[in-house]
């Protein structure tokens, strides 16, 4: 009795890495669209792109301060007064009737505008790192939802080939029982396992459209069209320093930011001056008001000479502060390089795990030949070659699972590694 088992066993492999379930559209997406779409939906980079834009407004609006300011101050006061009752007549005239238009101008006032556009400057710094930060963790949760995604089509097509295999076996099998040179029992057996396993492969399909709608929630992706993803093709980079890390320059930032407190404690000691000036009328009474038309101005100074020692107070908060964010930056540096560390071992760990599983794929390839030539002699039931073979594709799948641990190790590595 010949049975045509290398034919067999070409085909689930065949039909486990490379069949298309007949659900997806025959159009790919790769990690690279999803990432792109995500970036281009998320609603907080926009939020930074319109920070940047009301920054450059808050120059301008320092600016136009620096400018002449006009106003226009008018007031109409009566003030009736008898023998007996009102204000004193030497103070309130009886009343005030007035309109000037006023202008006045800060002079001389550079140093104290420096502090504001570095204040500006440096929140435009960190709205930008915002905008990175924010995009690198999007990248690694979208890339970790997509390995996910793409772990739950390789179960899909890993279920489909092994059926597929079940459906060559059970017409075998119906053959040999109509011969007489197989139990009936093998044949239901086989069946049982064929309707379990169909149980499997719409369990698989379920959890992958669940982990596809994620994948396009987390992106802003509206298409509900079922595509076949690509290979996410994650590559481990090259170890960096931590003192180059853009996670590392936001002390940067906070240091910048200190000084520029520091800077602004300092200018409120400077003496300030403005010139101003105003034309216009201002009467007792309504009568004399043509009389009284005329113009003023004059210079304001202002020079700070005591407020209760508050600049050593303030330079105190800043120092602490500034000891914060240092210690902050210390952790930060010990905890990069630990982590990169602890995820290096465990990535070596899963190549060796690879490694195992490829030695076990070797001997079972073996033990199948062997079954083979002992099924073709009537030594061997076909139930024990197929369970043989069910243990090369859970193997298999195996090898696949631990291929996409490795993935999402190496995408944890580069979210860190940055």
């Amino acid at each position: 009795m010949k049975i045509t088992s290398a034919r067999i066993f070409g085909f689930v492999f065949f039909a486990a890495f490379f069949r298309v379930p007949h659900y997806y559209a025959q159009v790919s997406r790769d990690l690279e669209y999803y990432l792109n779409a995500g970036a281009a939906n998320h609603p907080q980079f926009f939020d930074y792109i319109n920070r940047i834009k009301s920054g450059k407004i808050d120059s301008l609006k320092i600016d136009a301060s620096q400018k002449p300011q006009i106003n226009l101050n008018s007031q109409i006061l009566i003030a009736p007064s008898s023998k007996y009752v009102g204000y004193d007549d030497a103070i309130t005239n009886g009343g005030n009737y007035s309109s000037l238009v006023g202008i006045s101008q800060p002079m001389f006032n550079q140093k104290t505008l420096k502090p504001q556009y570095e204040s500006i400057r440096t929140e435009n710094q960190s709205t930008n790192l915002l905008t990175q930060i924010d995009e690198h963790q999007l990248k690694k949760q979208i890339t970790d939802q997509y390995i996910s995604t793409f772990s739950d089509r390789g179960d899909i097509i890993y279920l489909q080939g092994l059926d597929k295999l079940l459906a060559e076996e059970d017409t075998i099998l119906k053959q040999l029982v109509s011969a007489g040179l197989c139990k009936q029992t093998d044949y239901i057996s086989l069946k049982l396992e064929r309707k379990a396993n169909e149980i499997r492969i719409s369990e698989a399909e379920n959890q992958y459209l669940s982990d596809l709608r994620q994948l396009n929630l987390l992106c802003g992706i509206k298409d509900t069209v079922h595509y076949i993803l690509s290979d996410p093709g994650i590559v481990k980079s090259e170890l960096k320093s931590p003192q180059n890390s853009p996670l590392n320059e936001q002390f940067t930032i906070d240091s910048l930011r200190l000084a520029v407190q520091k800077s602004s404690v300092d200018v409120r000691y400077l003496p300030r001056l403005n010139w101003f000036a105003d034309a216009g009328f201002l009467s007792a009474s309504p009568l004399t008001i043509p009389k009284h038309f005329g113009v003023s101005a004059g210079i304001n100074l202002v020079v700070p000479l005591y407020d209760g020692k508050q600049k050593g107070m303030d330079y105190q908060k800043i120092k602490i502060s500034d000891e914060t964010r240092t210690r902050y930056q210390q952790y930060f540096i010990s905890q990069y390089n630990l982590q990169l560390s602890v995820l290096d071992e465990e990535i070596i760990s899963n190549e060796s795990r690879l490694s195992a599983v490829n030695e076990q794929i070797e001997l079972s390839q073996s033990l199948i030949a062997a079954e083979k030539i002992q099924m073709n002699r009537g030594d061997l039931s076909v139930l024990t070659f197929i369970l043989a073979l069910r243990d090369q594709v859970e193997m298999r799948k195996d090898k696949y699972n631990i291929q996409l641990k490795k993935m999402k190790l190496i995408n944890e590595w580069n979210y860190a590694n940055w």
